[in-house]
């Protein structure tokens, strides 16, 4: 029998047990948020950058090889777009292979 200030045991157990899934479960709602905004993070400083830095480099590369340029001018070395540089190799290619079989 309990005394009138005893507390009761089951009860306190009862709400021991649902403090400890109540502080359980915030600590993942916190680790969940935790990862998602590392992640987030993530994105906007390390990906998107280096993917905005790569689209700069491709369309720099993109315009060396389709126009006419001057690489040393003391040299005399020029650049010309790489689809003038296919037919004229073409071309010498076949040049070459004629004067062959002309021979």
């Amino acid at each position: 029998m309990q005394g009138h200030g005893d507390p009761d045991t089951l009860s306190t157990a009862f709400f021991g047990a649902i403090g400890a899934v109540v502080v359980v479960l915030l600590i993942l709602l916190v680790q969940v948020y935790f990862y998602a905004y590392e992640h987030r993070e993530l994105e906007q400083r390390v990906v998107q950058p280096a993917y905005q830095e790569l689209m700069l480099l491709r369309a720099r590369q993109q315009q060396q090889i389709h126009s006419y340029r001057l690489v040393d001018a003391q040299a005399g070395v020029v650049a010309i777009p790489i689809e003038r540089a296919m037919e004229r190799l073409a071309a010498e290619a076949q040049d070459n292979s004629a004067g062959e079989t002309g021979e």
